[in-house]
């Protein structure tokens, strides 16, 4: 159960799509490890951790157990299933009917695969909804998998909203 105590100076972790044999790039060298180090990261400051996966797969490919494991008893973790690649809709939804409102966190952190597809088209649509708050969506480059080619970042970063691009997991 959600603690429902969240420190809005913690900043908090979105976990995009780390579903073990659903993308192949999550077994992509350093990728998993990378996520693992930020999921440690959020628990030690105590921040909130959110899950982000695809409903369809939800019976079948889960979230990595290696990376669940670590927030196995923590009370500031909530997981959110998703219809398509961009999750930001029911990130939104859902943390509202937990109480939880991510326009008062000044940063958010995000982590995932695919960096081409779902991790890119969250923070489009996480940064399109809190344009007008001061929320920073930070995108850890090495703990998110980018398999075809590079994410044009300079698009998102010109969006309105911020996001900024963090080099090291951790």
């Amino acid at each position: 159960m959600l603690n429902p105590r969240i420190n809005y100076k913690k900043t908090p972790l979105i976990v995009i799509d780390m579903q073990a044999d659903y993308y192949p790039s999550t077994r992509r060298k350093g990728v998993l490890a990378a996520v693992k180090r930020e999921i440690k990261a959020a628990v030690k400051r105590e921040a909130l951790v959110i899950y982000v996966e695809y409903s369809q797969y939800k019976d079948s490919a889960r979230t990595y157990k290696s990376l669940t494991n670590i927030t196995k008893n923590y009370t500031k973790c909530i997981f959110v299933f998703k219809d398509e690649p961009d999750g930001s809709a029911e990130v939104i939804d859902f943390t509202l009917e937990c109480d939880i409102d991510l326009s008062r966190f000044r940063t958010i952190r995000v982590c995932g695969v695919e960096a081409n597809c779902c991790v890119e088209e969250t923070v489009k649509g996480l940064m399109e909804h809190y344009q007008n708050d001061d929320v920073v969506f930070h995108i850890v480059e090495d703990a998110v998998a980018n398999p075809d080619f590079p994410v044009k970042w300079e698009y998102i970063e010109g969006q309105q909203g911020q996001c900024r691009i963090k080099r090291k997991a951790g």
